[in-house]
């Protein structure tokens, strides 16, 4: 509904409040966990087959503005969402694609290197920008001042301006 009254960033808050509440259910119910127990497999099924249906939510709200994420969400669900009426029946018994990561997890070790290296490219970068400013400042000025020639362009007041036709 959201979406439908052009409110975004609200639909987007939702979306992520149903992300909480769904990675929620996942941890509480550990299926890794599951897994490796005999005879809860009609359990593990359960919290695996609501765990997808709840992606596949999530990532029909994020269609609008993550397509490409969507279209390979419902490839992997092989269950393309054309219309939100089509999530109102829930994914059973059908098989999916082999997990592909739709995204990768950012290193922060990475992101404060690539923070000191822009750090050291601006710092390089500053004194010749400074150069380049300090030379354009004077040629800015003289274009800035009319030739003494009289080849200076006539002013109009903004009333003439007004009077313009600029079709």
């Amino acid at each position: 509904r959201a979406y439908e009254a052009n409110e975004a960033a609200s639909a987007l808050r939702l979306t992520m409040a149903l992300a909480d509440e769904a990675n929620k259910y996942i941890d509480e119910r550990k299926p890794w966990v599951l897994a490796k127990q005999d005879g809860a497999d009609a359990e593990l099924q359960a919290v695996c087959t609501q765990g997808l249906n709840l992606f596949r939510v999530i990532a029909a709200a994020l269609k609008p503005v993550l397509p490409r994420v969507a279209a390979q969400s419902e490839a992997f669900l092989a269950a393309p969402v054309p219309r939100w009426s089509d999530l109102a029946q829930p994914l059973v018994a059908r098989a999916i694609a082999p997990y592909v990561p739709l995204f990768t997890r950012i290193d922060p070790k990475l992101i404060d290197a690539m923070i000191e290296a822009s750090k050291e490219s601006l710092a390089a970068a500053a004194p010749a920008a400074g150069a380049k400013t300090a030379a354009a400042k004077p040629a800015a000025k003289a274009e800035a001042q009319p030739a003494a020639t009289g080849d200076a362009p006539a002013t109009i007041a903004i009333d003439d301006f007004a009077k313009l036709d600029l079709r």
